[in-house]
């Protein structure tokens, strides 16, 4: 795959899905109405790409990968919305100037963008402490009378998670369209190979990691026979 060219009117719709997405990320922090999840912000980000299928199927591979890591007390999950939002609008950006290898694509995109999901867990904490300083700072000056509770303000903490989830979004976006052309080139065929027939794999595992979040003894059990009744009627139409 060669370098890519990106035109004006992608670069916008780029930035817009980039700002679209990290208005549903301060969903993580502020409004917690689940609409920060793979399932939501990758759709809306392949919607304004003019992909939304695209942005469905990335939303949802990364949703059940990671379904059994729930933001519960004090545990700060991997960040996946943001894994999100930079895979659906890099592989739809890499599909349209290679698209007749979309599938491999998608799988070089997602095992690139993964470790951003960690890395940005442990950026997290740091954007929280910073903001528990601020509202310290105003507790002492409202201790001390040198600040009257009108001059407070929310906005503060959503702006600076905002700046934080935009500039880290850009700049995997930027490194993103740049490298990941450059390594699937350099790619042995076996490896390309092995990318294509691991799109197929993607949904099994997501199963698999889905299916041992449960506690229902005989999930397994139901999730077999719905499996063999499925192949077993498949093999049926053939002969009708």
């Amino acid at each position: 795959m060669d370098q890519i060219t990106i035109d004006i009117p992608v670069l916008i719709r780029i930035g817009l899905a980039t700002l679209a997405g990290t208005i549903l990320c301060l969903d993580r922090i502020a409004f917690q109405m689940m609409l920060s999840r793979p399932i939501i912000v990758a759709p809306v980000a392949g919607l304004i790409m003019g992909a939304p299928l695209t942005g469905l199927w990335v939303g949802a591979l990364i949703e059940i990968f990671w379904i059994n890591k729930a933001p519960l007390g004090t545990y700060l999950p991997p960040n996946d919305s943001i894994v999100a939002v930079v895979t659906a609008i890099t592989v739809i950006v890499l599909a349209e100037h290679a698209p007749l290898i979309r599938q491999e694509i998608i799988v070089l995109t997602i095992l690139c963008f993964l470790p951003l999901g960690f890395f940005s867990q442990k950026l997290e904490p740091l954007t929280a402490r910073f903001n528990e300083s601020l509202s310290d700072k105003v507790l002492r000056q409202i201790d001390s009378g040198a600040l009257e509770m009108k001059r407070l303000s929310p906005t503060l903490p959503l702006l600076i998670y905002a700046c934080y989830t935009f500039s880290l979004m850009t700049l995997s976006l930027v490194l993103g369209l740049t490298f990941i052309p450059w390594i699937y080139g350099y790619l042995p065929p076996f490896a390309q190979t092995a990318l294509f027939y691991s799109y197929f794999t993607l949904p099994l595992i997501g199963v698999a990691v889905a299916l041992t979040t449960t506690q229902h003894k005989k999930t397994l059990t139901y999730f077999s026979v719905l499996f063999l009744a499925s192949v077993m009627f498949m093999e049926i139409l053939k002969f009708i």
